[in-house]
């Protein structure tokens, strides 16, 4: 009602205005009008009304004569004018931020001003008082709830309707002779305007009185009439106007004619809208799925399709649901913006629609077809069968009625956007702005280089004019041809010219305007190798070349900033196939070439690419004209993706070397023939006949289909700097009588052969064998390079003298690119030169074979040597900085490395690269303070010790080797259960008790994936023989299938009546085995993966099943229990071949040997046992380790068995049973290993949430410097207060003391019966004191390790224990709920402190020995009397149970911390609580007080310190200035890092700790730390700070 109430007001205005005025006075009077109706309006309506009245009055005073004595000044003096003039004037000031209003508002008060005395009194009384009423109107209440009322629309009409009947007979009889062009007939419009008036005073009365009874489409309908009825008015008017000398009138009536478009376009999309929700939800009734008695007659599938739908309906009924609750101003002003939107939605519900429909006929064949099928089974049985037949009938028919159903809804949607469809104007964006560059050049990382023409390819060759002329026919049709597929893959073996097809269909599409992007991949450089950069470059070129896709480009990467890094389902949806729905429609097709897509390097990403993109396809093509071009080898893991249904539906396939070989033929003749002939033009006399027509014969005859045959021959021939082509091709056809015969791939082998040694010199023997060490050096170098370097560089790299590589590889112009320019790199023409001289079966044992392992390690060894020599500290130049701080770095390493060094760095030092990768990354400085002082000092790496002179000396802990741990992978948060590697060894998955399944990038320990679906933990995870899938089981007692690519659920597996344990894929992966808690092994049928069945249950376990596998040949599975036995079962009979009972304990893991006629089998007693799976006899077993076996895994050879038993990593040999290797490196309980599939790596779950693989080929055992030490996780570590001495104390029960300076341990007491829980030294430094889960608490002599006192007054652990300050007393906390004090000389208790209910985990002397705190699990700071262990207080204030407690320097203040993450501080005389300090994110383990006492520590169990001002209460995270007075706060660690200040000195961050440290302590520049793994670092800061 609200535009409605706008246009009621404005007509009214204009129709008062027509009514009261003399032809003389029409200025001012509409100028009057119009602004009183802008300052009455609302600011929305104002704004659009001044607008359509300034364009419109600009069109009207440029046709049109104004005469002046058609202009009227009016007198204001003793006018009802005044009052409104008075009120405009109020309105001129405050019309600041208006200025086009004020400008309207400030012309009428400029005309009054100059006013005459010429007027009738009478019109000003008139006019006044029609101003005074028009404003009164305005101000009256909205009539936006006021209902519409039956036959008002119909009275309102017949008035309207007669006042132009009676407009137009007045008009049409009146005269035409007014002088200077006035208006024909004033009366006529007068009365017109009268009319008008009335009617709409009249409807607005009938509107203001009516009951709210209406409908809404009567108001609309009454609202669209009554605006049709004024319009036509309006337009009469406004025709009739022509030569009236009244500024602005005619203006004024066009912009209301305006404002009646906006009206009706509003009134169109209400009307459109309510149909398209009422559409929507009829087709949300139709998709809803059934009741849950009758969803069994729903499958997966199609309830999968339903909720797709459903979910589609939903989304676009939110979006519907938008537009209606939009307010008045926005759908007024937005009404056209509004059509296009529901236009959209629309379009929406058509595509949704389309494909539930598409999907749903599919799915509803295929269902008759089974139907059919069931019925012919079933005509054979009983009547009861043949009911069933009628049932399945019935249910067929009914199907049919639901497709039915929808296809009458996909109508009516049809039907909608049919009556609102209109085209969208395309942008003029032809020229693309500076913002849109700047947008567009936020896409990165993509690839320049990788397109068709760009500068990087200038050497690569286009199709000749007459040749490949029925294939470029073919294609051509193909990309003209709407009905033709999307996709044109053309697939086709080495060397039969792809690529140079491919170009020149880029080419022949750019030349036409229909080029969109292209992408050719190079395995020869980095960024055309790397799929991930493949739908960025192509958005970049698609944006750049078409610019009606530009603008949604731009949009989604302002939505979307870090798409184009984002993983590549993400960079596709959000990049290519969003925008591209948002276009509009282009007429001619626009294509996107994808060339060479074997020359990926990674194989795993172009069939992830693949998978994504099949899809995409589909929803593209449905909104625009997008077709692709595709080529490559016939490479299996490409093909098993073009052979898939969903790609077979949109490609069509063409094979290149399947094309009749003459046709080929005829095409490589017409090549040899040009270029034959450019090289006779070029290099022979004038007039010389060449080539030889049985020689031009015998070079088309041996390059058979293969183009690069001819093209290489060709360039060897007209080598430049040889220039002696008659003999080069004579040559050639002499030597290739013999090998017509042979495959097209052998002749290119014999080709490579004759260039090779076409270089060599022929006399010289000496010489010649001189050249081909040398060729052979560098050809090796050049084509195993992972990024090509020019010639220069390769100089450089190989240490030889300039031009040495120029002039070797000068004879290879035909298979080398070799750029004129010495700084541009070196590339190989065509990959199979690479593969000829890598491939010992091609290239033999002649002397340019390349073998790659040899050529790598002479090329690491060229990096290793320059880096020896050019590396120095700093390179750069960029100090302490981190990384984020420096700017340009990449065109600042540019500068200052040379290329070939760069290479260096780059592809070598990778086990330096990977165990630092943490500190490295944060800046180049920490190169020298956090990585080098560890480096092995047995490897080559420990020539950078050179640089270790102002960093950090490691004293204890550095390694002696490598860590066998190439990465530990950490992403989930609870204990990895299993592990597996993917068949080509590049990805492994695990299972976890958070209940996620993650797939890891075994290379990079990169996190690829996360599978959720589980609701409780995953305890089996493995992939398919093919590696195209995942099956997960659960403890939620079912199986879960996913596609490992595309990382979706596929089905979920149920049967299971209780929690699944282990799951295993056949060989041939069309069965899937399942062991669980129930007892039993399900046997399933996943041939159609939606459709998976059980098709066996193997019952015979009497408890649970743990482990399961199947034989190598699929024929036997081997299972292993609860209850003590292995069982091997026939797989096809499901009979029980034979049941082993050899062990005494819980078979916890079995596994099969490559053979296939041995297994492995672990349980909770002592030994592994080998069986010979035929006979059932115990063949071996295998011994060494001392506790339960937690899994088992067999090397792909058979050779050895991998177990893992507690923390520890066994590997034995199968042969001989003995123990070959033991790996260490978690900190809890391992419950999974598994061998890499080349063997030389092992991957370990473990219960610490840590998934870690073992570099098998390193093959450590210790990292420790010496054999002296803890062999578990270290619980305490305390430095002596003379910094002499650190005493540790560890899970294993041990406690050992080291000497700092040295590093050495001293010796090692192992008196404890149980883990340690506290060491501490006495302040004169000469005992120190252990207490342990024993129950006891002892003192030892410092220097001899002698035991003092054995103190046993607890009966549970002791968790902490003190000196006093004169060392005469101890006490003690422990789980007794007792703090003891005792004579620290005898032992002797002298008082039991019993006031905590829970157990004591801290105790702590005051300074001044008075005093002793002490903090609990029940959550109170008690405060006693030393000196006769009386109760002095008990403090209540945390939440949770407290960790730790510590006096202040003055007695004055107690802190505590705990589990509720506040700090506490109190004061100990009155125990009020001075301060409750709040900041940490974890449980808080220690607190304590800086020396002078202005600050407390606290640290958490992140290891997170917070450094708190007792003076302002305020909170650091780095060290606070405060601190500097303290002269013995040196180093402080908090969050990996060890942080240092001096006096006066800001801080300074020294080190970044690697290590995952339980426990340190620091004395002075000596900082001391503790790992999971039981070993102790010792760590001195003095060459580095100056303390």
């Amino acid at each position: 009602m609200a535009p409605l109430k706008v246009l009621i007001m404005a007509v009214s205005t204009l129709s008062r205005a027509v009514r009261v005025l003399s032809p003389r006075a029409w200025q001012i009077t509409l100028r009057t009008e119009t602004v009183t109706v802008l300052t009455s309006m609302p600011l929305h309506v104002k704004k659009l009304v001044d607008k359509v009245f300034k364009r419109s009055r600009k069109r009207d005073d440029a046709g049109s004569e104004t005469s002046d004595s058609s202009t009227l000044y009016l007198p204001v003096h003793n006018s009802p004018l005044n009052e409104t003039i008075v009120a405009l004037r109020r309105g001129n000031d405050a019309l600041i931020h208006h200025p086009e209003l004020k400008q309207s508002v400030s012309g009428l008060l400029l005309l009054t001003e100059n006013i005459d005395d010429k007027v009738d009194p009478n019109v000003l009384e008139k006019l006044g008082g029609e101003l005074k009423q028009l404003l009164g109107i305005l101000k009256a209440p909205e009539l936006s709830n006021t209902p519409s009322v039956q036959g008002y629309a119909r009275n309102l009409a017949s008035h309207v309707d007669a006042a132009i009947q009676q407009a137009r007979s007045r008009i049409s009889g009146s005269s035409t002779g007014q002088s200077n062009g006035q208006l024909r007939d004033v009366a006529a419009i007068t009365a017109l305007a009268d009319s008008l008036h009335s009617a709409i005073e009249k409807y607005c009365g009938q509107i203001t009185t009516q009951d709210s009874t209406a409908t809404s489409s009567t108001t609309k309908k009454k609202a669209r009439d009554f605006s049709g009825q004024v319009a036509g008015a309006l337009t009469i008017v406004k025709e009739s106007l022509d030569g009236v000398p009244v500024i602005g009138l005619k203006a004024a009536i066009g912009g209301l004619l305006e404002i009646l478009k906006a009206v009706n376009q509003l009134i169109d999309n209400d009307d459109d809208l309510m149909k398209l929700i009422d559409h929507l939800q009829r087709l949300v009734k139709i998709v809803s799925l059934p009741p849950e008695d009758d969803a069994q007659l729903i499958d997966g599938s199609s309830r999968e399709r339903i909720n797709e739908l459903t979910e589609d309906i939903l989304h676009i009924t939110a979006e519907a649901e938008k537009l209606k609750t939009q307010n008045t101003g926005g759908k007024f002003f937005g009404s056209a913006d509004n059509a296009s939107a529901i236009e959209g939605l629309m379009r929406a519900v058509d595509q949704a629609t389309e494909r539930f429909q598409i999907a749903g006929g599919l799915r509803l064949e295929k269902g008759v077809a089974r139907v059919e099928k069931g019925v012919q089974e079933l005509q054979v049985g009983s009547g009861r069968i043949e009911s069933g037949i009628g049932r399945l009938e019935g249910g067929v028919g009914s199907v049919g009625e639901g497709v039915g159903r929808v296809e009458g809804g996909i109508g009516m949607v049809k039907e909608g956007v049919q009556r609102v469809d209109k085209k969208i104007e395309q942008l003029e964006a032809n020229i693309m702005s500076a913002a849109d560059e700047a947008m567009l050049n936020n896409i990165q990382p993509r690839s320049d280089n990788a397109r068709y023409n760009s500068a990087s390819q200038t050497s690569a060759s286009f199709c000749l004019p007459d040749t490949r002329v029925a294939i470029l026919t073919e294609i051509s049709r193909w990309l003209e041809n709407p009905e033709a597929l999307p996709v044109y893959w053309l697939y086709g073996m080495a060397g039969t010219g792809k690529s140079t097809i491919a170009r020149t269909v880029a080419k022949y599409s750019d030349e036409r305007g229909s080029y969109g992007a292209s992408f050719f991949f190079s395995r020869d450089e980095d960024d055309r190798r790397n799929a991930t950069r493949v739908f960025p470059t192509l958005a970049h070129q698609l944006a750049c070349y078409n610019p009606s896709f530009r603008p949604h480009i731009t949009a989604a990467i302002r939505i979307n900033p870090g798409a184009s890094t984002a993983m590549m389902r993400t960079q596709l949806d959000k990049l290519i196939v969003e925008p591209l729905q948002l276009s509009p429609p282009y007429s001619s097709p626009v294509l996107i070439v994808l060339d060479a897509l074997d020359e990926c390097a990674s194989e795993l990403h172009i069939v992830e690419m693949l998978n994504l993109l099949a899809p995409a396809i589909q929803a593209i093509r449905k909104t625009s004209n997008v077709k692709f071009f595709i080529t490559c080898r016939p490479e299996v893991h490409i093909h098993s993706v073009l052979t898939k249904p969903e790609m077979q539906a949109v490609a069509d396939v063409s094979v290149l070397h399947d094309i009749e070989k003459s046709v080929v033929q005829e095409d490589i003749r017409l090549f040899v023939e040009h270029h034959l002939t450019r090289i006779a033009e070029n290099m022979l006399p004038k007039g010389t006949t060449w080539p030889p027509e049985d020689e031009k014969d015998a070079l088309v005859e041996m390059s058979d289909v293969l183009f690069i045959f001819a093209s290489v021959s060709i360039a060897y021939i007209g080598d430049p700097k040889f220039r002696q082509p008659k003999l080069r091709l004579r040559n050639l056809v002499s030597s290739w009588v013999r090998e017509l015969g042979s495959p097209p791939l052998k002749r290119l082998d014999l080709l490579y052969r004759q260039i090779l040694t076409a270089a060599l010199p022929e006399d010289d023997e000496e010489e010649r064998e001189e050249v081909a060490q040398r060729i052979h050096q560098i050809l090796g170098v050049i084509v195993l390079l992972q990024n090509p370097l020019s010639v220069r560089s390769l100089d450089l790299l190989l240490q030889k003298e300039s031009d040495t590589v120029a002039s070797t590889i000068g004879p290879f112009n035909s298979v080398l690119s070799i750029p004129l320019d010495d700084q541009r790199p070196v590339r190989v023409f065509h990959k199979s030169f690479p593969d000829f001289l890598t491939d010992s079966k091609r290239s033999g044992k002649e002397w340019y074979h390349v073998d790659s392992k040899l050529h790598h390690g002479y090329l690491a060894k060229l990096c290793l040597t320059h880096m020896n020599i050019f590396l120095r500290r700093d390179l750069c130049g960029v100090g302490d900085a981190f990384n984020e701080d420096i700017e340009d770095r990449e065109m600042m390493l540019a500068a200052r490395i040379p290329p070939h060094v760069m290479y260096a760095f780059l592809y070598d030092c990778y086990r330096f690269v990977l165990y630092f990768q943490d500190a490295i990354t944060l800046g180049a400085s920490q190169i020298y303070k956090s990585a080098l002082p560890f480096i092995p000092p047995s490897r080559l790496l420990s020539l950078w010790e050179r640089e270790l002179g102002q960093s950090v000396r490691v004293v204890c802990g550095r390694e002696a080797e490598w860590d066998t741990a190439l990465f530990r992978l950490k992403g989930h948060t609870k204990a990895v259960f299993d592990v597996a590697f993917s068949p080509n060894g590049s990805q492994i998955v695990s299972g976890s008790q958070d209940g996620t399944v993650n797939v890891w990038d075994a290379r990079t320990g990169v996190i690829l994936k996360i599978l959720k679906g589980h609701t409780a933990s995953v305890t089996a995870v493995r992939f398919s023989s093919y590696g195209n899938r995942i099956a997960s089981s659960s403890r939620d007692k079912t199986i879960g299938v996913w596609d490992a690519r595309a990382g979706s659920l596929l089905t979920t597996l149920k049967g299971h009546t209780l929690p699944v344990t282990s799951v295993a894929f056949s060989p041939d992966d069309t069965q899937l085995i399942s062991g669980s808690g129930d007892k039993t092994i399900r046997i399933w049928d996943i041939t159609d993966v939606r459709r998976a069945t059980t098709i066996n249950i193997l019952e015979g376990h009497l408890g649970l099943v743990s482990s399961i596998s199947f034989s190598p040949d699929g024929i036997q599975i081997i299972s292993g229990s609860s209850d003590k036995v292995v069982n091997i079962w026939d797989n096809k009979t499901g009979v029980l071949l034979h049941s082993l009972k050899k062990h005494t304990g819980q078979v916890t893991s079995v596994a099969f040997l490559p053979d296939g006629s041995h297994a492995v089998s672990g349980s909770s007693d002592d030994p592994v046992l080998l069986w010979n799976t035929k006979t059932g006899d115990l063949v071996r077993t295998f011994t060494g380790h001392s506790k339960t076996i937690t899994s088992l895994a067999v090397a792909p050879d058979g050779s050895r068995v991998t177990g893992s038993s507690f923390k520890t990593i066994f590997v034995w040999d199968v042969n001989s049973g003995s123990m070959l290797e033991e790996f260490r490196g978690h900190s809890e309980r391992i419950a999974a290993v598994a061998f890499s599939p080349d063997g030389t790596q092992i991957a370990s779950g473990s219960l610490d949430k840590t998934v870690t693989i073992f570099d098998k080929r390193i093959g450590v055992r210790s990292a420790r410097n010496s054999p002296v030490g803890h062999s578990d996780i270290i619980e305490c570590i305390a430095i002596s207060f003379d910094g002499s001495r650190i005493v540790s104390g560890s899970f294993d029960k041990t406690v050992i003391t080291w000497d700092t300076k040295s590093g050495d341990p001293l010796y090692k007491l192992e008196d404890h019966t149980e883990p340690l829980n506290s060491v501490v030294f006495s302040l004169d430094g000469t005992r120190f004191a252990s207490a342990s889960s024993d129950t006891t608490a002892k003192i030892w002599d410092v220097k001899t390790g002698t035991l003092i006192t054995d103190f046993r007054g607890h009966t549970k652990s002791v968790h902490s224990v003190i000196f006093s300050p004169d060392g005469t007393q101890a006490a003690s906390g422990g789980s007794d709920h007792t703090v003891i004090l005792w004579d620290a000389k005898t032992g002797d208790i002298i008082h039991t402190l019993k006031e905590h209910s829970g157990m004591v985990t801290s105790v702590a002397f005051s300074p001044d020995g008075k005093y002793i705190a002490s903090v609990s699990s029940d959550r109170a700071v008690v405060i006693w009397n030393a000196k006769d262990g009386t109760l002095l207080r008990s403090l209540s204030g945390h939440t949770e149970q407290i960790a730790s407690v510590a006096f202040s320097p003055d007695n004055i203040h107690v802190v505590s911390g705990g589990r509720d993450k506040k700090v506490m501080i109190w004061n100990t005389i009155t125990g009020a609580l001075i301060r409750d300090l709040e900041g940490h994110l974890k449980d808080i383990t220690s607190v304590t007080f800086t020396n002078y006492g202005s600050c407390v520590i606290s640290k958490d169990s992140e290891n997170t310190l917070l450094w708190t001002d007792l003076g302002s209460g305020l909170h650091h995270r780095d060290v606070p200035s405060s601190l500097a007075e303290e002269q013995n706060v040196r180093l402080l660690y908090s969050k990996k890092w060890i942080i240092s200040r001096k006096q006066g000195a800001g801080q300074k961050i020294c080190f970044l700790i690697q290590h995952d440290i339980t426990e340190f302590d620091s004395y002075g520049h000596i900082f001391v730390f503790g790992t999971r793994s039981g070993n102790i670092h010792i760590l001195d800061f003095s060459p580095c700070i100056n303390i």
